[in-house]
């Protein structure tokens, strides 16, 4: 078996590395338990993605959301979210009269 200070994350095992106010990937956070600050780091909009989506609520894609295929024919800039196709809303009396 390798030696694990050989990992590139060894300090991970070091406690003093997970102390109060110290931010690593792996630490606790609102999604594992306690609350702490993650650095935002900004991603250059490069590439454009076709998707499928079952659901959209507030703004958020709901359900299962798939890749679709690359879009170079399309740049970052000339897609909005305007764009995004919206379903006429039905009421409950139309879906349980069909």
């Amino acid at each position: 078996m390798a030696d694990p200070r050989q990992h590139p994350w060894a300090e991970w095992m070091d406690p003093v590395a997970h102390a109060e106010g110290t931010v690593m990937p792996g630490t606790p956070n609102r999604w594992s338990g306690q609350r702490q600050q993650q650095p935002w780091v900004p991603l250059q909009i490069a590439l454009v993605a076709e998707v499928k989506y079952e659901a959209m609520l507030n703004g958020r894609f709901r359900g299962t959301t798939r890749f679709v295929r690359w879009r170079p024919d399309r740049t970052p800039d000339s897609c909005r979210f305007d764009q995004v196709e919206v379903p006429a809303a039905m009421g409950l009396g139309e879906v349980l009269s069909a």
